[in-house]
């Protein structure tokens, strides 16, 4: 939120880069299934997006490999791997075979699909590099592809993470043993909490701007653009006077007391430390908005 507000973060640059890549591709995944269907097209687009200016940048970004990938310590040789994917002169057959299953029609249901669809994408592992985040994100495009989801609201990434060394271990025991039943139970279960939690989030924010509007709707002194800044903020959670100014349409006088009004209110917290170009920061939103991360 700082990164888009023009403020320097404390945060590692690289890696607010690579999830500004992540949102960036998943709204443009979603802009272009409105004109192409899920394909490899699509895949390799979007993978182009993700690795624009982040590491492995320069491993072929939006291409399949051309050479032998391995999974394990960045430090390590091939020979002390923990996954070799296929070949590189098997990944055409290997991702036409893919595609087709995406498009297959039959009685598999689309949760139990993209959970398989997945684990085939990570095992080939057709790039060099971001194969995890384009596979991650592949969930997503995929629920809104078949329109499951009507908005990309579906973010297995945490559950993934938190959960990583049974991720390995579930994907590990489908390529040694064909445990499909004990992935897919891993998968639809992160599916599960993580509905139960973005429902449970999408709540909380519902019910936070039910609440500040009542609050400062008992003021005398409240005005449409006070209603106004409300909506603002859930879109800008971050923000200053210029931007609140041009947003609302008011002077940026008007603007600066209106921000300072929330702060007092404890709506607002101003982050910068700065008398000019200050910065505010939505905190009861940010607050539910950033667990788990």
């Amino acid at each position: 939120m700082e990164f888009e507000a023009d403020i320097k973060p404390d945060d590692s640059i690289d890696d607010i880069q690579e999830v500004v890549n992540y949102v960036r591709a998943l709204h443009f995944g979603i802009k272009r299934l409105r004109e192409l269907p899920m394909s490899l097209r699509l895949i390799k687009e979007v993978h182009k997006i993700l690795m624009e200016g982040v590491r492995g940048q320069h491993r072929r970004p939006g291409e399949f490999r051309r050479e032998q990938n391995f999974i394990g310590h960045l430090s390590g040789t091939v020979q002390k791997a923990t996954f070799i994917p296929p070949p590189p002169d098997r990944l055409e057959e290997l991702m036409g075979e893919w595609e087709h299953f995406l498009h297959a029609d039959d009685a598999i249901p689309p949760l139990v699909r993209i959970g398989l669809i997945h684990a085939q994408f990570e095992t080939i592992h057709p790039f060099m590099d971001g194969n995890g985040r384009a596979g991650r994100l592949l969930i997503t495009l995929y629920l809104a592809w078949k329109e499951i989801l009507t908005h990309p609201l579906l973010y297995l990434s945490f559950y993934l993470k938190a959960n990583r060394t049974a991720y390995y271990e579930a994907l590990d025991r489908v390529r040694k043993e064909g445990a499909w039943e004990a992935w897919l139970t891993f998968f639809l279960e992160g599916v599960r909490q993580t509905s139960r939690s973005a429902g449970q989030t999408a709540q909380e924010i519902i019910a936070l701007k039910d609440n500040l509007i009542q609050k400062l709707s008992k003021h005398p002194e409240t005005t449409l653009t006070v209603i106004r800044l409300v909506d603002l903020l859930f879109a800008k959670p971050v923000i200053g006077t210029k931007e609140a100014a041009e947003h609302l349409e008011v002077t940026a006088k008007r603007a600066g007391q209106l921000l300072r009004q929330f702060a007092e209110e404890g709506i607002l917290r101003e982050i910068t430390g700065k008398q000019r170009y200050r910065k505010f920061l939505f905190q009861p939103y940010m607050d539910i908005i950033s667990r788990g991360t």
